[in-house]
């Protein structure tokens, strides 16, 4: 702590008030717009530059931006928490740069698009956790459904495994691209609660009375 004390020239401030947490899905659970800045991101995702994004992003209720390890960037899974993509226009001979170098340039992007006039989001989208737990919710549905297919007689080892989160990844893609709002991740979540619960029971017709 001490070491990062002394680097923070004039931001000791920003230091003391930065909250540590033990998982990416903890870090971004009340964030409504999250952004992961990698090179490897490749279609059907939009990928975006930081002037293109950023002038829409910061003006969402609680965005985010992540940012990879120096060593070895966002993985599949880390990737899969964000709704946006971007790239920093760099030469495609050598396309990555170092994180102090992509935070610089997302962060100088952010601060000049507060002096243009605000690209306000058209609708406040759902918090990350309400994503989160749509996609819990969605995955123990179709493993009720039988969707996933995996081997029937190790498929409690399967559930919730980096086996599952890969089945499920592009269905994360497609709602992901869609920036779902809080009432239409409620209004999923009711069909997925109708589709897992008993079959309405048929009622029995009765002779008519002559």
């Amino acid at each position: 702590y001490m070491g990062c004390v002394q680097m923070a020239c004039h931001a000791l401030d920003v230091l003391q008030a930065a909250q540590k947490v033990d998982t990416l899905s903890e870090a971004l659970q009340d964030c409504d717009s999250v952004a992961a800045t990698s090179c490897r991101v490749t279609p059907p995702h939009v990928i975006t530059s930081p002037a293109e994004l950023l002038p829409t992003l910061i003006h969402h209720t609680c965005p985010a931006l992540v940012f990879g390890p120096e060593s070895r960037g966002l993985n599949t899974h880390e990737l899969s928490y964000a709704q946006h993509f971007i790239r920093i226009p760099s030469n495609p001979e050598y396309p990555v740069l170092n994180l102090a170098q992509a935070v610089a340039v997302c962060v100088y992007e952010a601060f000049q698009a507060t002096a243009r006039p605000p690209r306000r989001p058209t609708v406040e989208q759902c918090t990350n956790l309400e994503l989160e737990r749509f996609y819990t919710h969605l995955e123990a549905v179709l493993w009720t459904a039988d969707y996933f297919h995996p081997n029937p007689s190790r498929s409690d080892q399967y559930k919730h495994s980096p086996w599952s989160r890969k089945q499920l990844q592009p269905l994360r893609n497609i709602f992901n691209r869609a920036g779902l709002t809080g009432e239409e991740v409620r209004k999923l979540r009711g069909v997925l609660a109708k589709l897992d619960g008993p079959p309405p029971s048929k009622k029995q017709k009765t002779k008519p009375v002559d």
